[in-house]
């Protein structure tokens, strides 16, 4: 098992076992969510709605139905990770989209759990130049997902 955390401790440590419990009740891959019932976190209007307009353009693009691909909390099967990291090329803020897109177009299993966030640093890396660059990244997984077919095996 291998486990993305985030290292700003935003996300208590603690959830990390929930996780890796249910990845043990046979998913391949489970991912956090600020949007599933039972999820805490407070965050600011703007990122609120850049995270609202995201998630539905990786929806309609990527036909990736997870509802939150940016949570600093994933666990793996180090086989899923083994047999679609070869794939992956985006290195920012798209890696996880890009990521989570190749492992649900090889049928891997997918689970979200809703996860607690405390915001300790209010001064976010998101900004219009990174938000610019996260979309041109993810219109990149697109081109080579659904016009050059790069991903498929």
């Amino acid at each position: 098992m291998i486990v993305f955390f985030d290292s700003d401790l935003d996300i208590p440590p603690s959830q990390i076992k929930r996780f890796l419990k249910v990845l043990n009740e046979g998913y391949d891959v489970v991912i956090g969510s600020k949007y599933l019932p039972g999820a805490r976190v407070s965050y600011s209007e703007k990122r609120k709605a850049f995270s609202i307009w995201y998630r539905t353009l990786v929806k309609m693009l990527l036909k990736l139905d997870v509802s939150d691909t940016q949570v600093g909390l994933k666990v793996f099967r180090r086989e899923v990770l083994e047999r679609v990291f070869p794939k992956i090329l985006v290195k920012k803020y798209a890696f996880d989209v890009e990521l989570l897109t190749v492992i649900n177009m090889y049928g891997y299993k997918i689970r979200e759990l809703p996860v607690k966030i405390e915001h300790k640093h209010f001064n976010s890396s998101v900004n219009y130049k990174a938000i610019l660059r996260m979309f041109i990244d993810t219109m990149a997984v697109f081109y080579r997902k659904n016009i050059l077919h790069y991903y498929e095996r």
